[in-house]
């Protein structure tokens, strides 16, 4: 476990390199390929302990400890600098039984640095999850040949339908079908707006199967026909803005 308390530098593993700056600690795995290294300039200040045994095995074989929290940031890292203090300290010191000691702040301090793991984990998970759900959005919005397959825009976005459904439910409030609704109607609005277009016209560009479907879907959205919805648009609006596009 690697801490480093100032300076920067950047870490490296096969398939993933990030530069480190302060406040930023790391793990190195057995028998993970890796390599890092100060700021040629600015340089660091690192601090580091080794673990081994039963317990790590343990920890490691049920994954615990996983490659997902490798590297992560110590939002508060006064607790980790006071471990590693009492560490060098007893280093120095070699105090009586400073051994059982040293092992007991050694897992204190690795626990800190799981737990801020952990953290980390959830706030990328849930940059990801709002990613995820934004990538939906923009999808669903350019949406122009009917309503889209919500299992066919899951598999494409490389999740399954439930996570999808999940995700934009919490993150939106809607259902991905429900949103498209919306998105659709909103539509129909500015087309009905243009006076000269039939309603039928209306249906055919918003890739209704019929007249009957668009109109029973538009009433069931906002308690009247698209025909009455034009009526009382071209009544309510001043001329100058009935030619909406």
């Amino acid at each position: 476990m690697v801490f480093i308390s100032a300076g920067s530098g950047e870490i490296e593993w096969k398939n993933f390199r990030t530069k480190i700056t302060a406040n930023d600690c790391f793990f190195i795995m057995p028998s993970v390929w890796h390599r890092y290294r100060p700021d040629r300039i600015e340089g660091w200040t690192e601090h580091w302990i080794e673990l081994r045994g039963p317990m790590l095995e343990e920890w490691l074989a049920n994954e615990t400890l996983d490659p997902e929290r490798l590297h992560f940031k110590i939002a508060d890292a006064s607790r980790v600098k006071e471990f590693f203090e009492i560490m060098h300290s007893l280093a120095a010191e070699k105090p009586s039984g400073y051994g059982m000691v040293m092992a007991g702040t050694a897992f204190a301090l690795l626990a800190e640095g799981l737990r801020h793991a952990s953290a980390s984990v959830q706030r990328k998970n849930r940059i990801g999850i709002s990613r995820l759900v934004r990538r939906a959005q923009r999808s669903l919005r350019g949406a122009h040949e009917g309503e889209p397959s919500i299992s066919d825009l899951a598999r494409r976005l490389g999740v399954s339908y439930p996570t999808l459904l999940r995700h934009f439910r919490n993150e939106t409030g809607l259902k991905p079908k429900e949103y498209f609704d919306q998105i659709r109607m909103a539509r129909a609005e500015r087309l009905l707006a243009v006076e000269d277009l039939e309603i039928k016209e209306v249906a055919s560009m918003l890739h209704f199967h019929s007249p009957f479907h668009f109109s029973a879907r538009f009433k069931k959205s906002y308690g009247c026909s698209p025909s009455v919805w034009r009526q009382n648009f071209i009544a309510q609006a001043p001329a100058s803005s009935r030619a909406i596009s």
